[in-house]
């Protein structure tokens, strides 16, 4: 009987252990959605939170691999662009670890325009389908895409200047009426054990010292690919949004400003 009841204890531990973690968890997620929803909040943005739709429409690095989802997403408007915004996680093998990749990225709506994909050779994009006039670029960049008018209009010469100088460590997405910049290389890179073991401490021991210092990066991070996708923007001829009779975006200066209603 003594056995018995000694296994039961043990039994009883390691499901209070498990249901501590479950909460504690738990907990750490309602507070690192509340603060996102606070950042998004704080300019006016609408935060939408975490969902893996925004994952699943798009067929392409990163969002090929055994997706996580994305979280942090929120819609606002910037330089008069309306983006919605993000970060994108998967998991994935790292010897024998299972390691969780994080990519933020930014996407605005356009017309029904052929899918195009331009991302840096060796992370992980299909093997280029056009090549372009500018050999360095080849030699840097994978282009795919079936519609070769659309893609020549679209990289342009100063679209590759741009590509080869600014938007080195970026990745271009046009997909079901959305262009979408993300980075090629991960935000944040650690195996999930550690990942989980973060979390716990963090929710046990409250607020982290360097919580300011995150929302400040994730700031920084998402203004500077809401940059990028302006300069992209600016280089897409005009004849290629009124083609399919759509009003070309007014892009301004004005960086962060409230959200509109579409």
């Amino acid at each position: 009987m003594s056995e018995l009841l000694i296994n039961l204890l043990y039994l009883g531990l390691v499901c209070l252990v498990v249901l501590g973690i479950y909460v504690v968890l738990s907990r750490h997620s309602e507070r690192t959605a509340r603060r996102h929803q606070l950042w998004a909040e704080g300019r006016e943005w609408h935060f939408i939170g975490k969902e893996r739709a925004h994952a699943e429409s798009f067929t392409v690095f990163p969002f090929t691999r055994d997706n996580l989802g994305s979280h942090a997403i929120a819609e606002g408007t910037f330089n008069g662009i309306p983006v919605t915004t993000g970060v994108h996680e998967f998991s994935r093998r790292a010897g024998r670890n299972n390691v969780v990749s994080s990519h933020p990225w930014v996407m605005t709506s356009t017309p029904a325009w052929p899918n195009l994909h331009i991302s840096r050779r060796g992370t992980g994009a299909r093997a280029s389908d056009i090549s372009l006039e500018w050999g360095e670029f080849n030699k840097l960049w994978s282009v795919g895409g079936r519609d070769r008018r659309f893609t020549y209009r679209v990289v342009s010469q100063q679209m590759m200047e741009l590509l080869q100088t600014e938007l080195r460590e970026r990745s271009l997405i046009f997909e079901s009426g959305l262009i979408l910049v993300t980075t090629h290389k991960s935000m944040a890179e650690k195996p999930a054990v550690v990942r989980v073991l973060e979390k716990i401490i963090r929710a046990l021991g409250g607020r982290p010292t360097n919580d300011a210092l995150y929302y400040d990066d994730h700031s920084a991070m998402i203004d500077g690919l809401c940059e990028d996708l302006t300069k992209v923007m600016r280089l897409l001829p005009r004849q290629l949004w009124t083609d399919e009779h759509w009003t070309p975006p007014l892009i301004n200066h004005d960086g962060v400003s409230p959200r509109v209603s579409q």
